[in-house]
């Protein structure tokens, strides 16, 4: 039984153990490779919504939505790529920008938005550009639609947020003012009136005792 095995064994040439080994090990192989595929590919994907939030919400920056997916573009966008470095980098600009300094002035609140408008389409051609879009700055910048409230607002919520920044550090107080009804401000009067009288009355009879 064994020689007969031997025999068979001793037969098969190399070409055909090769056939038989690619047979064996082919619907490994096959699923190794679709795993690498299937991770690529999802990674692109949460790479891709990324950019579709950014791309949807660059008229409101101070959104929930778009802070989240700001904040996801160190981790999905980490790797030793070019492509990815020259994304993180415009990143770093862009949050640079956004938390450098505090805006107490009507022009330092118009530089703060030109600034990061302009680091934020940066940030955002960039990122286009490494993930296969081909979007320059006029692009990003001219096909947009922004309500003229939404900017109101924005400058609304930074100018605040700088005012209380500075209040709480005690850079400046708040104007107080005590407002007195009429009628306890009348009676005061005639209190602080009578209080005068009085006095000079004293005054008087010291004066023509001595």
């Amino acid at each position: 039984m064994l020689e007969t095995i031997e025999k068979i064994l001793n037969g098969v040439g190399l070409n055909n153990w090769l056939t038989i080994i690619a047979i064996l090990a082919a619907p490994w192989v096959a699923l190794f490779i679709q795993a690498k595929l299937d991770d690529k590919k999802e990674v692109k994907s949460r790479r891709l919504s990324i950019y579709k939030i950014l791309m949807a919400t660059r008229a409101t920056p101070l959104s929930q939505e778009h802070v989240k997916a700001l904040n996801m573009i160190d981790l999905e966008f980490y790797g030793k790529s070019k492509k990815y470095q020259a994304v993180k980098s415009a990143w770093r600009a862009y949050l640079h920008v956004r938390i450098r300094h505090s805006v107490t002035t009507e022009a330092e609140m118009l530089q703060f938005n030109k600034d990061c408008d302009e680091t934020l389409t940066t940030l955002l051609v960039v990122m286009g550009n490494a993930l296969g879009y081909d979007f320059d700055e006029t692009h990003i910048k001219e096909s947009l639609y922004k309500p003229g409230g939404h900017v109101t607002e924005e400058n609304y919520q930074s100018f605040m947020r700088a005012k209380l920044v500075d209040l709480f550090s005690e850079k400046f107080s708040l104007p107080m003012a005590v407002k007195i009804p009429l009628e306890e401000a009348q009676e005061q009067k005639k209190l602080r009136d009578l209080a005068i009288l009085f006095f000079e009355k004293k005054l008087s009879e010291k004066s023509v005792e001595q």
